[in-house]
């Protein structure tokens, strides 16, 4: 298990029990993944507005009481992240794969409804 944790698994090592749960950490991820879209000089500005979209439902869903809906809105809104960092040229890799790691977050939560 040491192992494990020192290769960089991530939260998803440990249990994610509930949906609130799942719904913070992907609302860490999502704002982690806008901090580095707003940082790169590359990134284009769709890029940008489309992850600033991700951040805010996934915001709103951390305070939701329909935490079902919540989850599909914030996967919609992670899948448009998603095909926009992987069309965006002029991004950074790193910063490509920090957004899909935001967006994987999300499809988790959403397998485990």
């Amino acid at each position: 298990m040491v192992g494990l944790a020192g290769a960089g698994v991530g939260t998803y090592a440990r249990s994610v029990t509930t949906t609130a749960e799942r719904l913070r950490d992907t609302r860490v991820k999502t704002d982690r993944a806008l901090a580095c879209v707003r940082a790169d000089p590359g990134a284009s500005p769709v890029l940008i507005a489309v992850m600033v979209e991700f951040a805010n439902k996934a915001d709103r869903a951390t305070h939701s009481n329909d935490e079902r809906t919540a989850v599909i809105e914030v996967e919609q809104a992670g899948d448009s992240a998603k095909v926009a960092a992987e069309a965006d040229i002029g991004v950074a890799d790193a910063t490509r794969q920090v957004v899909l790691d935001a967006h994987l977050a999300i499809c988790i939560a959403k397998a485990k409804l």
